[in-house]
């Protein structure tokens, strides 16, 4: 079988031609920011109950850990802290994450598509009961991330950390890892079609043996 990466899959968020420089509009707990540019640097992080960002270009926002109503679409977030944000439900939609901290970052039962998390952390992160349509998470920290009970549609794991990664009850579809190692990912049976290129196959060959109930001689 010969391994063809599939990155073409994501769509790119549509940005208008004309964002303006800004600042977002927060009022009755909620944040708003919508056909903007905008910068932060060292600013305390927001609070804010609901949030919801459209078609703009955003660096350097900070959310206060909590529950949080998410909304994203045609965004592109970058440097961004999203940490212990806990967004059930949440709707991603043609999104980049460029080197974000989302550590604790709870997306369950959400719908992700079209969106790309490219290096950055998501340690500990959680996508329990969630629809991940195109997605691919690209040198990202994924340690002990859940994807308890997951839909993955076309979803590329490339160059990622999966030690502690939950898989278990997961329903994966014309997914592909590589460059990612499978030792210590928990729920192995449940990557059953996933496609991986063979030097990466070998090289997981103890976690999958493991897996499967195989055991391995010592070589004489």
């Amino acid at each position: 079988m010969t391994f063809r990466p599939s990155l073409w899959r994501v769509r790119a968020p549509e940005l208008p031609e004309d964002l303006v420089d800004g600042e977002p509009e927060e009022g009755s707990g909620g944040l708003l920011i919508e056909e903007l540019r905008m910068r932060r640097v060292a600013h305390e992080p927001l609070a804010a109950h609901a949030v919801r960002i459209a078609a703009a270009d955003v660096r350097g926002l900070g959310l206060e850990g909590g529950e949080v109503d998410l909304h994203l679409r045609d965004a592109i977030l970058a440097d961004c802290d999203l940490s212990n944000v806990h967004a059930a439900k949440a709707h991603v939609h043609r999104v980049e994450w460029r080197g974000c901290r989302l550590v604790g970052l709870g997306l369950i039962e959400s719908e992700l598509e079209s969106v790309k998390f490219s290096e950055g952390t998501l340690m500990l992160g959680s996508f329990g009961h969630s629809r991940l349509h195109r997605v691919v998470f690209e040198g990202v920290n994924l340690s002990e991330a859940s994807f308890v009970g997951a839909d993955l549609t076309q979803v590329v794991f490339d160059g990622c950390v999966l030690t502690g990664t939950d898989f278990r009850s997961a329903r994966l579809s014309a997914c592909e890892i590589r460059g990612t190692s499978l030792d210590g990912v928990l729920g192995i049976s449940s990557l059953k079609g996933v496609t991986m290129p063979a030097a990466d196959v070998v090289a997981s060959a103890a976690a999958l043996a493991e897996a499967l109930g195989i055991s391995i001689e010592d070589a004489p």
